[in-house]
């Protein structure tokens, strides 16, 4: 894709699935385009089973101005030779994953058991690789069983570089959004999200995380 909008809805096994890549994108191959995906109740957005010789097994997504939002999604079981099983983000490309507040279940947002071999004696960044200035946010998704690198395991802290610990404080729908933030911000909380349905969510960094919760308890 270049310079284009692409839409995905999910359906009971159907999606990108099984294509093959010679060079990067197995799955897709997105510059200077939208991406979004969606999940419905009869079945998840699916990029699976795809594989590439290059980079970005599932995804490849390169280029400022491209943008992939991966809602109620599975990204698993993707393989390539190069680096990013899952996904491949790159030059200045934003890249966000996240189950909705509709979909009940842990799996509605997954990240799984893709594999990167990437070159002799290095990790490839098995789920995702992101790389100069792209950006990646992954929220409410389960991240598991992901193989970087030459073995037939990951070792410790193999895709660790990847993420960063944050805390997360989320509010129901209808709440006093004006005192929320008031309180949550002037205690340290670093960014707030007002999602579709209502509900408000606030990001710390792991070491705020207890302060803001007390300042927010004690606020009632």
């Amino acid at each position: 894709l270049s310079n284009c909008t692409f839409f995905l809805v999910g359906q009971n096994k159907g999606g990108i699935n099984n294509n093959l890549a010679s060079n990067n994108g197995g799955g897709i191959y997105a510059s200077a385009s939208t991406i979004e995906t969606f999940g419905v109740p009869s079945g998840l957005a699916r990029i699976d089973n795809n594989a590439a010789a290059g980079n970005g097994a599932g995804l490849f997504l390169i280029g400022s101005g491209s943008t992939a939002v991966l809602t109620d999604t599975s990204l698993s079981n993707n393989h390539t030779n190069g680096y990013g099983g899952g996904a491949f983000i790159t030059v200045e490309a934003d890249f966000d994953m996240v189950r909705s507040p509709h979909c009940p279940h842990r799996r509605c947002s997954e990240l799984s058991d893709n594999r990167a071999l990437g070159p002799i004696g290095s990790s490839g960044g098995a789920g995702l690789l992101v790389s100069s200035g792209a950006d990646a946010l992954v929220r409410h998704t389960l991240v598991e069983r992901n193989i970087a690198g030459q073995d037939d395991y990951g070792t410790d802290g193999s895709v660790a570089y990847l993420f960063k610990k944050v805390g997360l404080i989320r509010f129901a729908p209808d709440s006093d959004e004006e005192r929320i933030m008031e309180v949550a911000v002037d205690a340290g909380a670093e960014d707030v999200v007002t999602e579709d349905d209502g509900s408000i969510e606030f990001v710390t960094s792991a070491e705020d995380y207890p302060t803001v919760h007390s300042a927010i308890d004690k606020a009632g």
